[in-house]
């Protein structure tokens, strides 16, 4: 229990030197090894800043960047990349692409190409390409290539696995087992428990 004022205290210095760099210098942008946040507006480093090292945000925190570990009791989000892991209690967000492994309680978004793999209590949702999985009851992507394990998985492109009560896309190559399958491109559309196109 001594150690752990030691180790904030440590972390805290670093990131400190950040703080004499004028706000409009390159030097504000370096990268800071740790980040802590309350809300947005009430964080360190500033919403600009990657994080190479750990994030803590307590209600919902913002970066440019963030490589390493992740971590929101409510939310994280990140304008740009991640790398890592991130886990939050209710949202992970990110604006970018990915190589990460994101666990939220209830969703999960990427508006970029993502690789790796999303888990939630309620959606995973990628607005462009998945390379790897979704787990999740709503699962939403517009390509993947991989797995989506859930109730209801919908994409446009599949190269890959569906598994759930609901599973629908346009293009498919590989497998989809549930009650109701649909590939939009076959002509037996709808086929239930099991369907494929290749």
């Amino acid at each position: 229990m001594n150690r752990i004022p030691a180790i904030l205290s440590v972390l805290a210095i670093l990131c400190l030197s950040t703080l004499h760099a004028d706000q409009e210098s390159p030097a504000r942008r370096r990268p800071c090894p740790i980040g802590i946040a309350i809300v947005e507006e009430a964080q360190f480093p500033a919403d600009d800043v990657d994080i190479m090292g750990m994030r803590l945000c307590f209600l919902y925190g913002r970066c440019a960047n963030m490589y390493g570990l992740d971590m929101g009791i409510f939310g994280c989000a990140v304008d740009g990349n991640v790398f890592g892991l991130q886990l939050s209690g209710i949202l992970n967000d990110i604006g970018s692409g990915t190589g990460t492994l994101q666990f939220a309680g209830i969703v999960n978004n990427c508006s970029g190409e993502f690789y790796g793999c999303q888990l939630a209590g309620i959606a995973c949702y990628d607005g462009d390409e998945i390379r790897g999985g979704q787990l999740s009851i709503f699962n939403s992507a517009q390509k993947l290539v991989g797995a989506q394990v859930g109730v209801f998985n919908m994409t446009e492109s599949t190269m890959g696995v569906q598994i759930g009560l609901i599973n629908i896309t346009d293009k498919m190559k590989g497998l989809q087992l549930g009650v109701v399958n649909i590939i939009k491109q076959n002509k037996a559309s709808f086929v239930p428990i099991v369907n494929m196109y290749f």
